[in-house]
């Protein structure tokens, strides 16, 4: 997405790159009418929505997990050590 001036309104490349996310207001110098200005990085969220069989009644589907002692349903995420299943 550009950036546009708020003074000429002119469109510039994405700051994306030069810019420190863990900042809420930016300073920037227009490119093209050489004037100072702040702007704000907004974001909007995404819900993302997934099936999980395992919490509508259906069996858990345990995978192996990285810790050899556990598995992790590959469903809810739900972990359990290898002798209780």
């Amino acid at each position: 997405m550009d950036l546009i001036c708020p003074y000429c309104e002119a469109k510039m490349e994405d700051p994306d790159d030069n810019i420190n996310h863990n900042v809420s207001d930016h300073e920037w110098r227009c490119g093209y009418c050489d004037k100072n200005f702040i702007f704000s990085v907004e974001y909007e969220p995404i819900y993302t929505s997934h099936q999980v069989p395992c919490l509508n009644g259906e069996p858990h589907d345990y995978q192996p997990a990285t810790n050899v002692n556990y598995v992790i349903c590959r469903h809810c995420h739900k972990a359990k050590l290898k002798e209780a299943i």
